[in-house]
């Protein structure tokens, strides 16, 4: 008899294991169903809450956690506010697209920078040279992120790049020429760099601009940084005039 019972109680708990749970309902028709007391005049807290988070957290989930969902309120982040679930394969965050955010570009990414660093550029022609650490990033998908000045790149992709920015310099009577380029992981490219001269003014200083726009082919991970040098000229200093802004637009 007690064998019988034993046997009896191993079938019921293996089938308790794989059981089908319901919530609110006794026949579910999946893993987990939950439904409404009343679907008809539902109380106020019926729904499925998911955690709520004002930023990403900065350390990244893993495949173990492949298909997590969270809500981003976004009171923190530059990214869209929203739902989003965890890739673990791609080993990034990828946002839910409603139909409130359908008319939204999510193809595009756009950083700016607004300074030198560490300070503003003075010193030997063809020798002194600034970064111009990015400080801001617009969109919508949280793969693009700022990382020690630069802008890493979130997916391997073919991208069209643009770039714009400008600098100026104080009042004196000689010709200023610059460089300015984009580096990718820190090496630079001919075809992503442009050239430009501010003349002599001794009551007024002068500004250049720059502009560079490519196709280019860019891998998950790389990191882009703007870099300006001071091709000719005097010791007077260059400060950056108009904002450094440099966009991608994920062309696949």
């Amino acid at each position: 008899m007690k064998q019988i019972l034993f046997i009896t109680l191993c079938l019921f708990s293996k089938s308790a294991a794989f059981a089908q749970v319901g919530i609110n309902t006794s026949l579910p028709l999946a893993s987990l169903q939950i439904d409404a007391k009343n679907s008809i005049n539902p109380e106020s807290g019926v729904g499925l809450g998911v955690p709520v988070i004002d930023q990403f957290p900065k350390e990244n989930p893993t495949k173990d956690q492949h298909g997590m969902l969270i809500y981003l309120r976004n009171t923190q982040d530059t990214n869209a506010e929203g739902y989003y679930y965890w890739d673990g394969f791609e080993n990034h965050w990828e946002y839910i697209v409603d139909f409130k955010s359908m008319g939204l570009d999510t193809s595009k990414t756009i950083v700016s920078g607004t300074q030198f660093t560490p300070n503003n550029m003075g010193g030997v022609p063809g020798v002194d040279s600034r970064i111009v650490p990015f400080s801001s990033i617009n969109s919508l998908d949280p793969s693009f992120i700022l990382s020690s000045g630069g802008l890493k790149v979130g997916k391997t992709s073919i991208y069209y790049l643009s770039f714009s920015g400008g600098v100026s310099k104080s009042a004196d009577n000689f010709v200023y020429s610059y460089k300015t380029e984009i580096l990718i992981n820190g090496i630079s490219n001919s075809n992503l760099t442009s050239t430009n001269s501010a003349p002599g003014g001794a009551q007024n200083g002068r500004s250049a601009t720059f502009y560079i726009a490519s196709i280019i082919s860019l891998q998950k991970d790389d990191v882009i940084t703007i870099k300006t040098t001071k091709t000719a000229g005097q010791s007077s200093i260059i400060s950056v005039d108009t904002p450094y802004t440099l966009t991608l637009i994920n062309m696949n």
